[in-house]
């Protein structure tokens, strides 16, 4: 059964920022490791290099270093994916007439001071 009208299910509300998921990650994301060349990188540096190389060179590095071969339907999801984090969605276009006549020519409003009565 749906909560009453402004009420919520979530009793506990909304978790503090710094529980939040989106958080944790950027968190995470800019904590640095050591390199073999002992040089200290950002977590989403090495995995942006790891999706650069895998996506010119088909192969998906583990953390173990071996690696795995991409299959092309997985090489076309990468490239969505990369896409989509840097380019954004793409816009969807709303047409916004009614057989190409603009909808304020179609559509007409009353109102009616409160009154939801049949204006007829």
């Amino acid at each position: 059964m749906a909560p009453p009208k402004g009420k919520s299910n979530n009793l506990a509300g909304r978790p503090p920022k710094s529980k939040a998921l989106s958080e944790l990650l950027r968190k995470d994301l800019n904590r640095t490791y050591l390199n073999n060349a002992g040089q200290k990188i950002a977590a989403k540096r090495i995995i942006t290099k790891r999706v650069i190389d895998a996506l010119v060179t088909g192969k998906w590095q583990l953390a173990d270093g071996t690696f795995t071969y991409l299959s092309f339907g997985e090489t076309a999801e990468l490239i969505k994916w990369v896409f989509l984090r840097v380019d954004g969605q793409p816009q969807a276009a709303i047409n916004v007439t009614s057989d190409g006549e603009s909808l304020t020519n179609v559509i007409s409003v009353v109102v009616h001071n409160g009154d939801s009565s049949d204006p007829t």
